[in-house]
């Protein structure tokens, strides 16, 4: 019987190497089943029908090269998921006792594996893989009725603190090295159902404009039709502006951010020598934005309460 030789937590957290067969696994968790076990975390037992429902087990196995041997590859990957959920913010090495037991139980495991180990199962995964379990999962959420295509997509981005800075207390850090040097996490969502649709990790410094074209891609492929996309970090605007005009010949119609500069130049615009229209006096003149090369149209008016209101 083909045999696996993979790391795992004792009792005292401490990781050690065992020895594991499928056979093996299957028994352990039948027994563990029919003895009982204390949990504090009920609630993932809870999510599992509807991992079923998403077929998230199957989908799982197809990450990584095909495995027929040892701890199935879906299990290590539904553990990583099932602890970034009910885990706790002072990582893994801190789960108590008792949590060990049903933490690896989520996963269909009577044990849960170390570190290393579901580090090695990350490192082996392509990044081709991770998209298409991704654009899988997402078209089996379309499926189900929970995301439904025709309403506006959101675009966004994060800083990720990597696993040894999270260790590390922020005095020791300096304001650049805390935001400088993270991982950046680029996703869109769906608006209406709030549900993610594709995620994607980048460099630090890396900004929505350089990821949309792809992420864009990502999503059509998901939706399987045209959608409307809203990117709402306006320090992105003109970039991602310049890019849309120049690789696809995209006219965009977004609102002004609002800033003293930009009140001062609203303010010097006579808007009562513009022709007079249903919404009031609209001024149609050119302006400047960062990071956009050349003039860049604008429409303002004043609304009755005073207060300017402004696309680019």
């Amino acid at each position: 019987m083909a045999k696996e030789e993979i790391g795992v937590l004792d009792g005292a957290c401490k990781e050690r190497n065992v020895v594991v067969t499928r056979h093996g696994i299957e028994h352990e968790v039948s027994a563990l089943l029919k003895r009982g076990l204390t949990t504090t975390s009920a609630g993932g037992f809870f999510f599992i029908p509807y991992m079923l429902q998403l077929r998230a087990n199957d989908l799982l196995a197809s990450l990584g090269a095909a495995k027929q041997q040892g701890i199935p590859n879906e299990s290590i990957a539904l553990g990583i998921i099932f602890e970034s959920i009910f885990g706790f913010t002072a990582g893994i090495r801190a789960v108590d006792s008792v949590s060990r037991t049903d933490f690896g139980l989520l996963a269909g495991l009577p044990f849960l594996p170390s570190v290393s180990t579901q580090y090695r199962f990350i490192q082996d995964v392509p990044v081709q893989d991770g998209l298409d379990f991704q654009t899988k999962l997402e078209k089996q959420l379309i499926s189900l009725g929970q995301v439904t295509p025709g309403f506006p997509v959101n675009v966004d981005g994060h800083n990720i603190k990597t696993f040894s800075r999270k260790a590390m207390k922020l005095s020791f850090l300096t304001k650049e090295d805390r935001y400088g040097k993270a991982i950046r996490s680029f996703y869109t969502q769906d608006q209406e159902s709030k549900k993610p649709l594709i995620a994607l990790a980048a460099y630090s410094g890396t900004t929505v404009s350089q990821v949309t074209r792809q992420l864009s891609a990502q999503t059509r492929d998901i939706l399987g039709r045209d959608f409307f996309m809203v990117a709402d970090k306006e320090w992105y605007c003109g970039q991602l502006i310049q890019e849309l005009h120049q690789q696809y010949g995209v006219a965009v119609l977004t609102p002004m951010k609002s800033s003293t500069k930009r009140k001062e130049q609203f303010d010097a615009v006579p808007l009562d020598k513009y022709d007079r229209t249903i919404w009031g006096n609209i001024a149609t003149l050119y302006t400047t934005m960062t990071n956009f090369d050349g003039p860049i149209r604008l429409l303002l008016k004043r609304r009755r309460n005073g207060k300017y209101f402004a696309l680019i």
